[in-house]
């Protein structure tokens, strides 16, 4: 796999980032907007997230609950 691959790959467009969350693409703006979720790389008219940073997002957002001892 050259670098190029590697670098497509480890991006998400938005259609992908929704699926994954399980949420409306309208849900994904909203969240971006109100600062719930990390902003959007544009390249032309399409925007990308990388793993990387939906995984931060992730931790961040479940780690309260990760670290829960009942």
């Amino acid at each position: 796999m050259n670098s190029t691959t590697t670098l497509l790959t480890s991006s998400l467009k938005k259609d992908a980032v929704c699926k994954l969350l399980d949420i409306s693409q309208r849900t994904l703006e909203t969240m971006v907007k109100t600062k719930q979720f990390p902003p959007p790389v544009f390249i032309g008219k399409h925007c990308y997230w990388s793993e990387k940073i939906i995984q931060q997002w992730h931790q961040r957002k479940f780690s309260a609950q990760e670290n829960w001892y009942g």
